[in-house]
């Protein structure tokens, strides 16, 4: 269940880039939108570490709810027609879903991914372009349960030698394919 903190931000309207399957920019669209029709977006990942160990996040989110996300996920917002710094995105989702700020500089781009899937508990489709990012953290920390039903803190090789332990979200799987993880 969504927890009523939460509800102002799912219900806020907020345009997305639509992008092609390399990530190039065709426009905007409203993401609620965006993930009925299964348009493709551009999105972002961020995996935060910690003493070698990756925290992930059980999502409490109407998109791949009760799945098990890298640290965040979310969304660049398109302004005036232009999407905002990725980075200044991916700073804001950690504030937001962690209460955790980290410095751009922090910030390593890891690669990108590119994927479509259902959700099989409502009408969502993730269909993206998704950027993964990774940061090392000094400090343990906690999501704010106004977005996570909790986390998973946990050394990252035995994520990637034992991926099919955890409900991962496609994006996820994805990205370990890839070895971006």
């Amino acid at each position: 269940m969504i927890h009523n903190l939460t509800l102002h931000y799912f219900k806020k309207t907020i345009y997305i880039p639509t992008v092609t399957k390399t990530g190039k920019i065709t426009g905007s669209i409203e993401r609620w939108e965006a993930h009925k029709k299964g348009i493709l977006h551009k999105a972002f990942s961020i995996a935060l570490f910690y003493e070698d160990q990756i925290y992930l996040q059980v999502r409490k989110h109407p998109v791949f709810d009760g799945i098990v996300d890298v640290t965040a996920s979310s969304h660049p917002e398109m302004k005036e027609g232009t999407m905002e710094d990725e980075n200044d995105a991916v700073i804001r989702c950690l504030k937001r879903e962690w209460r955790r700020s980290v410095a751009k500089s922090q910030l390593h781009d890891i690669g990108s991914v590119y994927y479509r899937s259902k959700d099989p508990k409502s009408e969502y489709i993730e269909h993206e372009y998704c950027t993964f990012y990774s940061a090392e953290i000094e400090h343990e920390i906690k999501p704010d349960l106004a977005f996570a039903y909790g986390f998973i803190q946990v050394d990252n090789e035995y994520l990637k030698k034992n991926p099919s332990s955890f409900n991962l979200a496609a994006w996820v799987k994805t990205a370990l394919r890839e070895k971006l993880l």
